[in-house]
């Protein structure tokens, strides 16, 4: 099967970065899960018991101690924010996911997702897509959640003496995959989406799924063809609708009006941080190869694009200055 994938530059706007593909291949199963041997049994149960005696403990050490295990029982770091369960098996993502009939949303990423220093676009996920109330209830009320890594993530360190150190993960890059219940392809987001289209793209996800249930292999190809085609040629033509979109040059900040500062606004204008995270030290330890730069204006036109297509805020004219 063809496949069509449509990429822009470092930058943004991974609101405007969509691939459309069938892949045939189903993610690798993740690392076994570390856990105490005594340790209560994972589960999405099991975890949403933990969540409520964090809720009703005060803070303090014992409390930070308790976030910490249910991290471990989440499968996620921060994922006292989250509330989100991820499977670290396939198999049993399969099983849940027969038994619930949804399909599975499956993270492929460099590193864990239940350490600090995974790869930049796992972090950001956690930052602004999980840790978001909306897309967090999305996806528990719709998907079954199971990640799995390619390979550690490539890590730098810095030794400034004494003892002191700084480390920091140098490039890397996660899709979300989405599975049937028998873990078949179905659909892929890569790379960074804001909130609002993260899930827009997810909603059409699921009805693909719900379209191809109880087909045969032959009707079940041509719907996800004819799908992922059609998804392409509306992809055209929002990139055209992008000419002409107004952006303020060497600005980090997208345009809106009175909605500028909204949650919505905000989370947009994290997506496109993820160069400037792995950049600058990538280009110090790399030989030769740029791994490019992010101007201002690139960022701020990226952005404005991104606004555009996703219909986030309200792009307005700016005089040139």
């Amino acid at each position: 099967m063809s496949t069509s994938r449509f990429s822009l530059p470092l930058g943004v706007a991974a609101s405007c970065v969509v691939a459309f593909a069938v892949p045939t291949s189903v993610p690798a199963a993740a690392p076994p899960q570390r856990h105490d041997a005594a340790a209560p049994a994972r589960g999405p149960a099991e975890l949403e018991a933990l969540l409520a005696r964090y809720d009703r403990m005060k803070p303090g050490p014992a409390r930070e101690a308790l976030a910490l295990a249910i991290d471990q029982h989440a499968g996620q770091r921060y994922a006292t924010v989250s509330r989100l369960y991820w499977y670290t098996d396939l198999p049993a993502a399969q099983a849940a996911a027969r038994a619930s009939h949804r399909p599975i949303l499956a993270l492929r990423m460099l590193g864990r997702l239940d350490e600090d220093l995974s790869c930049a676009n796992s972090r950001l996920f956690r930052a602004t897509l999980y840790s978001n109330t909306a897309v967090s209830k999305f996806l528990r009320e719709n998907f079954i959640l199971y990640w799995s890594s390619e390979r550690p993530v490539p890590k730098v360190t810095i030794d400034f003496g004494g003892g002191r150190t700084i480390q920091g993960t140098t490039t890397g890059n996660s899709a979300h995959y989405v599975l049937d219940e028998n873990g078949e392809v179905l659909d892929v987001l890569p790379g960074l989406y804001a909130p609002t289209a993260f899930t827009t793209e997810l909603t059409k996800s699921l009805v693909l799924a719900n379209e191809v249930d109880d087909l045969s292999a032959a009707r079940r190809t041509e719907v996800i063809s004819r799908y992922h085609k059609t998804a392409a040629t509306q992809l055209d033509k929002a990139w055209a609708g992008i000419v002409g979109a107004p952006y303020l040059p060497a600005r980090r900040a997208l345009l809106t009006q009175a909605d500028v500062d909204s949650a919505l606004a905000l989370a947009q204008r994290a997506t496109f941080s993820k160069a400037f995270i792995e950049v600058p030290q990538l280009s110090a330890i790399t030989a030769g190869t740029n791994p490019g730069a992010v101007s201002d204006t690139e960022v701020a036109l990226w952005a404005s694009a991104g606004q555009k297509t996703w219909k986030i805020g309200g792009p307005i004219a700016v005089s040139p200055q």
